[in-house]
């Protein structure tokens, strides 16, 4: 049985990719299927984290090569680090690190992975961009001596004021997987199952 997880990672167009079990047929499908969607939804650069996967047979280099193929196809990069001894000298007989970067270590990895243009990828402009339940423009503090102006509210001035951020942040939602874009702190609901969530001024996500 294998696990496959992800993080996403380059501000929303590359993922760390993990696979924890051995890649044989049945899970290269689901390896294929899964980076698949990812790259669907706009993700660019992928790196595989391959330290629990316990060994890799044939039809798994073939749906890593297939990946790297769909990958550079979008304009998009495929990393793969901490292969067992084994698998890693197979890929470079193969001359398969010459087609993707085959790195000993996640730094390794990341540094030899070249960052997405920071223009839109295609099929990036599908994301679908959340539209907060309470949409509030950035504004100052009101100074306490400004007439008029309660500062007393139950909830406090800080925590009402919402803070546009310099580049938007890609959210993924815990219920169904999707990617969307936020460009500011508030309260939101995921366009594809309407799951809320809030975003704080310091980027982190609750839900």
């Amino acid at each position: 049985m294998v696990v496959i997880n992800h993080t996403v990672i380059m501000d929303g167009l590359g993922a760390m990719v993990t696979v924890e079990g051995p890649l044989n047929g049945n899970a290269a499908v689901d390896l294929d299927e899964y980076i698949t969607a990812l790259i669907q939804k706009g993700i660019r650069g992928v790196c595989v984290d391959a330290g629990g996967m316990e060994y890799i047979s044939s039809a798994g280099i073939g749906a890593v090569l297939l990946i790297n193929k769909k990958l550079q196809s979008e304009g998009g990069t495929l990393a793969l680090f901490a292969l067992n001894e084994e698998a890693a000298t197979i890929f470079k007989l193969l001359g398969f690190d010459r087609e993707m970067i085959v790195a000993l270590d996640k730094d390794e990895a990341l540094h030899a992975m070249p960052r997405p243009k920071d223009t839109v990828p295609k099929g990036r402009e599908e994301l679908p961009a959340v539209t907060p339940l309470t949409m509030k423009e950035p504004a100052a503090p009101v100074p306490a001596e400004v007439p008029g102006v309660d500062t007393n509210d139950d909830i406090g001035w800080d925590e009402q004021i919402t803070v546009a951020f310099e580049n938007p942040i890609v959210v993924e939602c815990q219920k169904c997987g999707a990617l969307v874009r936020v460009r500011q702190s508030g309260d939101y609901a995921c366009p594809e199952c309407s799951a809320e969530f809030t975003v704080k001024k310091d980027m982190s996500v609750t839900y």
